[in-house]
């Protein structure tokens, strides 16, 4: 009897020692993917969490977006010149440049006196100058003189950070006009000073695969033109580079790489293949809105569902590329056809819009000498085969449709953020102001 119950006793033991063994494993076990050990603690909820991937997951993204948001409207407060401040130095500004216009006045009089002829010529001057202003052709003749006015009005303005209200204050009457002026116009305007680059993908949707000869644009980029990628010839069949079956997450790449493709493009306006300088600058975008080519990124990170590669892909434009929300939201759009065209409106794989935009990204990161570009042309050429073969069609197209129903939920999810920023800015507008906050939609306050 005594020996039974030592056994007994014995065994009770080792269970409460495995059971508490078991729960202070999992007390260190990341609370996001409860798969890694956790190293940090969210400062804001107090989760555990192992990597920065997982604190800027969708499971977490209620919190950490809150938290950025916390922190970036306190600096913006905290750098804010008070309305007292500035007004004063606006008046120092105006005060000083009155002085200056005065005394330049005076020196050309002192000048000019006495000729009768230059007289005259100012005066035509001047009658020429309120005849363009009357005309109200928008048309503002850019001297020297102005460019240094310009420059003073402007000197102690950061134009990258300033409000657009800010900077219209510091404009003349007759500037404005005419900068409205070049808005409203469709023919002239701003389209003489920004080239007008269209995408291929975007000509491609209206014109098909042969967009070139459909349009006449011809191959090249700049002004107007869309070179349309040809996809890479003599690919080889996936069974040929692998032994066993890929995981159908790898197709997850594609979004990752197409998306810092359309970055490129949007940015360098298209890839000039021809221009050593452009494909470097090209390749270095590419790498920078790249998740999956960080050097930081383990080699074989896979991303585990679409939703979490957009959400880390929105992140990282928003972080590393400094682009604001409603600009993610424009490139994710813009991601959207030629992902949606590998299994919509392709009649083969081979002939989709996708294997045609890693294709080109391939050419661009086979031609650096860079060790690790020539790497990430590898893992491109091998998706490239992966989305021409007949054998993976299906798991890939179903792959490339759970991208785009995430990129559709990112796309509608940071539209809400927007439109809740804007509510919270216009109730401080409102509080400023002495008026009654604007209520938020109850469908939100549901939300």
């Amino acid at each position: 009897l005594d020996s039974a119950r030592s056994i007994v006793l014995e065994a009770s033991a080792s269970a409460d020692a495995d059971a508490g063994w078991s729960a202070g494993a999992r007390s260190r076990l990341c609370g996001i993917c409860m798969i890694q050990g956790s190293n940090y603690a969210c400062p804001r909820c107090n989760v555990k969490y192992c990597s920065l991937s997982c604190y800027k997951s969708q499971a977490h993204a209620d919190c950490s977006e809150a938290f950025y948001r916390s922190n970036f409207m306190g600096e913006l407060q905290s750098q804010r010149v008070s309305s007292p401040e500035r007004q004063r130095m606006l008046h120092m500004l105006d005060s000083h440049e009155r002085k200056m216009n005065e005394q330049q006045t005076d020196l050309d009089a002192f000048v000019v006196s006495g000729s009768d002829h230059d007289s005259g010529s100012d005066d035509d001057d001047r009658g020429a100058a309120a005849d363009s202003e009357e005309r109200g052709d928008g048309h503002v003749d850019v001297d020297v003189d102005v460019e240094l006015d310009l420059q003073d009005r402007f000197r102690d303005l950061d134009l990258d950070t300033a409000p657009p209200e800010e900077i219209l204050a510091r404009l003349s009457e007759a500037e404005r006009k005419a900068f409205q002026d070049m808005l409203s116009s469709n023919d002239t305007g701003l389209q003489r000073l920004v080239p007008q680059w269209a995408a291929w993908w975007d000509v491609w949707r209206v014109h098909g695969r042969h967009a070139d000869a459909a349009t006449g644009t011809g191959t090249g980029t700049g002004t107007g033109t869309a070179r349309v990628p040809s996809v890479l010839a003599n690919l080889p069949r996936v069974s040929a580079l692998l032994n066993r079956r890929p995981d159908a997450r790898v197709v997850l790449g594609c979004l990752d790489y197409l998306v810092a493709y359309v970055y490129v493009c949007r940015t360098m306006n298209g890839i000039d293949h021809g221009d050593a300088t452009a494909v470097q600058e090209s390749t270095r975008l590419f790498r920078q809105a790249s998740y999956l080519l960080d050097p930081a990124t383990p080699r074989t990170f896979v991303h585990e569902t679409a939703a979490d590669c957009v959400s880390v892909l929105s992140s990282r434009l928003s972080v590393e590329c400094r682009l604001a929300g409603q600009a993610v939201s424009a490139l994710l759009s813009d991601v959207q056809y030629p992902a949606r065209g590998s299994h919509v409106n392709a009649h083969t794989t081979r002939d989709s819009a996708l294997a045609a935009a890693l294709s080109d990204a391939h050419t661009m990161l086979a031609a650096s000498s860079a060790k690790a570009d020539k790497a990430a042309a590898r893992k491109l050429y091998f998706l490239v085969c992966l989305l021409c073969d007949a054998d993976y069609r299906d798991p890939v197209r179903r792959m490339v449709g759970e991208c785009t129903d995430a990129v559709d939920a990112q796309i509608e999810r940071l539209a809400r953020l927007q439109h809740d920023e804007a509510l919270v800015r216009q109730a401080k507008l409102s509080k400023a102001a002495g008026d009654r906050p604007a209520r938020r939609p109850l469908v939100h306050v549901l939300e």
